[in-house]
């Protein structure tokens, strides 16, 4: 995380609020009471790949984050949907950074208090994000042991090697009650996130690049690439993307999350050259709790930043790297990127069961960033995964956090196109792509975290849950992908069509004018008011449980959007 260093005078800071706003009752998950000296429990982390070796050393370091309550949290729901409605007088009235710290940000107070209870219980202050929401430490896992009341234990993870957990619940001591909703990194064991990222197995192709001329206003170029995948022109025209109306992104930023590695930007530029994109955004880096860009060739950060330099050419992206996907490290990155408030949208390509590692996902911190993003007019986009209603293997298990409410969820369908790029067919399944067996495609289901949102009344399959995905876009390996030196795709997955959305969104922000800021709720609004004119429904296919029916359904939501459509109707 980058963090500003504690001193005397952020810890003796006299908290300032200001903004009055209206109140109403929040929907952030709460967790279960523990014993009565205690405020809540931290379960254990249990996975299959995950093996004991035995008691955690008492002078090891254990590094962690504590995730703050924001205050007036009851406020935050209603007045997202105020500056999400159409037509109310708050609408895209979003927060700036000084607004948020003054009103809805952990008080100086609360931070300072929280700052001086870990110091006493013997752990050394690391940092604080600049809106006072997580404070990172460190200190011995004797300290752990009895500050969070468990006993941390050394595992052996499959393909990683050791890392620690907590063997036993931990709780959070009563004296933090008030001040803390969450405490991450009492494991450090590594998520594996599957089923988004594939690309057929075949040998690499020639990497040859043409000759282009001054890239033209709209998408154009080649309808694919020598390794058979389909370039930016086949999404451009089939789903209407503004900048074929001469929108894009120009003076807008995007963002990309990935867990170390980056891409090499002689592949992205030799991407674009094929193509006769001139990509004249920049692109940026910026690491999280010590993340290190130094990991050439890897696939996730390419196919993001290839697909949104391709499709959005004008756009700045920003890429957030963290050292792995570890709870921990996924919540300070989020955080971080509502702190500093650059990007309008976010694309993240990952995901994993929502039911499992319920002992270390921690989703009453993650919902409360999603909702300081909304406020602030961030866009967030998770990839449904590509396993079908089957997300990570489990069965009927949706992926989280696709499956938050304030997150736009984008499943993902296998395209036909003819010689000139023009799409004559969709489905939601695509069974065969990488080689692997996914059992369907285009992941969806019914959350059993997060009730259904209101937006989804009336449209939703199942009133059981919140109903994943909200619409989908091109996953099925059918992109273009250059990368280490060659074009070595076809590639795809949902970590295609998030991206994909990604761009048609800064896009459609570049027509406005403004942020489109937490769009689920129009997104359901403008298929009840125009219907074919901003969706095409998808009828066709399987996510296994689930089938492509008239209307929103569990494989492909809303069906795949018509994004100049939908900037004129936002």
């Amino acid at each position: 995380m980058s963090t500003s260093r504690i001193g005397a005078a952020l810890l003796a800071a006299a908290f300032v609020a200001s903004m009055a706003t209206p109140a109403f009752a929040s929907t952030t998950p709460v967790r279960g009471v523990a014993p009565a000296d205690r405020a809540f429990s931290i379960g254990v982390l249990n996975r299959p790949d995950v093996h004991e070796v035995g008691v955690m050393p008492g002078n090891a370091t254990v590094q962690f984050s504590v995730n703050l309550k924001y205050q007036h949290a009851a406020e935050l729901d209603r007045d997202i949907a105020a500056i999400s409605t159409k037509g109310n007088p708050q609408y895209h009235h979003f927060l700036s950074n000084a607004q948020w710290n003054a009103y809805f940000a952990p008080s100086a107070r609360q931070l300072q208090t929280v700052a001086q209870l870990l110091q006493r219980a013997g752990f050394q202050i690391d940092g604080v994000a600049s809106n006072r929401s997580v404070v990172t430490a460190h200190g011995t896992a004797a300290s752990v042991n009895r500050y969070f009341n468990t006993t941390m234990h050394l595992v052996s993870q499959d393909r990683v090697g050791i890392r620690y957990r907590n063997g036993s619940a931990a709780t959070l001591p009563l004296e933090m009650r008030d001040l803390v909703i969450g405490v991450t990194g009492l494991n450090n064991v590594q998520f594996h996130i599957s089923g988004v990222l594939h690309a057929r197995t075949k040998p690499p192709v020639s990497s040859a690049i043409h000759s282009v001329t001054a890239a033209a206003p709209a998408i154009g170029g080649p309808v694919t690439a020598p390794d058979g995948g389909f370039g930016p022109v086949v999404l451009a025209n089939g789903y209407d993307y503004p900048v074929q109306h001469g929108f894009n992104g120009q003076g807008h930023t995007v963002g990309v999350s990935i867990p170390s590695g980056f891409f090499t930007y002689s592949d992205t530029a030799a991407y674009e050259a094929y193509y006769g994109i001139k990509h004249t955004g920049h692109v940026k880096v910026e690491t999280v709790d010590g993340g290190n860009p130094v990991k050439q060739y890897d696939g996730e950060s390419t196919l993001d930043v290839e697909t949104i330099s391709g499709l959005a050419p004008g756009a700045n992206v920003q890429v957030y790297i963290a050292p792995t996907w570890t709870v921990r490290y996924i919540n300070d990155t989020f955080n971080q990127v509502v702190a500093d408030n650059t990007v309008e949208s976010i694309s993240n390509s990952w995901g994993w069961c929502e039911t499992q590692d319920a002992g270390d996902w921690d989703n009453a911190s993650i919902h409360q960033i999603f909702q300081q993003g909304a406020m602030k007019g961030i866009t967030f986009i998770f990839s449904s995964g590509d396993q079908g209603s089957n997300a990570d293997g489990f069965p009927n298990c949706v992926a989280s956090p696709t499956d938050d409410p304030y997150v736009v969820s984008i499943g993902g369908t296998h395209i036909d196109a003819n010689s000139s790029g023009v799409i004559t067919g969709q489905t939601g399944s695509w069974p065969d792509c990488g080689g692997i067996a996914f059992g369907a495609g285009s992941g969806g289901g019914v959350s059993a975290i997060y009730p259904l949102p209101s937006y989804q009344n009336g449209v939703a399959v199942s009133s059981a849950g919140r109903n994943v995905p909200d619409l989908s876009l091109p996953a099925d390996c059918e992109d273009s992908w250059y990368i280490a030196g060659g074009w070595n795709g076809p590639i795809g997955g949902t970590s295609w069509g998030a991206p994909a959305f990604n761009a048609m969104l800064i896009e459609i922000n570049q027509v406005l004018g403004s942020r489109s800021g937490w769009v689920n709720q129009s997104l359901y609004a403008a298929n009840g008011t125009f219907g074919k004119a901003v969706f095409k429904d998808v009828l066709k296919g399987t996510n296994g449980t689930y089938n492509d029916t008239p209307g929103y359904d569990l494989v492909t939501g809303l069906g795949t959007p018509y994004g100049w459509a939908l900037a004129n109707y936002l």
